[in-house]
């Protein structure tokens, strides 16, 4: 399988019933974590093709999309996280990582300044 596809599951394992979505975002994070991208992002996938707005599916299967430099999608998928969660700093810095790669640099700055409000101002 190519590096930077998604496998799409069928059948049976079409993905995980609302139950279950708890533990294979577990299991895919455990997968992301020992840098087996693409199995991680079929779960991801799978979460998000049974609730497409699944916060953390969305911000994790972003940050896949960074590593494999997808960064216009990777911006995507973060921006409809943060619909979800407005207030997810961790999410605006990603939008930033991605942005900067992408050469925007006004809206990278933008998005880190959301993370870090007080950085390169002054203090009384």
């Amino acid at each position: 399988m190519a590096k930077n596809k998604i496998k799409k599951r069928t059948g049976s394992d079409q993905g995980p019933g609302q139950a279950g979505i708890s533990q294979a975002l577990n299991q895919a994070v455990l997968l992301h974590k020992q840098h087996q991208l693409a199995e991680a992002a079929s779960i991801y996938q799978s979460i998000l093709d049974r609730d497409k707005n699944h916060f953390h599916a969305l911000h994790l299967l972003g940050s896949v999309y960074i590593e494999w430099g997808k960064y216009e999608d990777a911006v995507t998928l973060f921006n409809r996280a943060l619909k979800q969660n407005p207030g997810a700093a961790n999410v605006y810095y990603n939008v930033g990582l991605a942005l900067y790669a992408l050469k925007q640099n006004e809206e990278a700055i933008a998005n880190y300044r959301r993370v870090y409000p007080r950085a390169g101002r002054r203090h009384p």
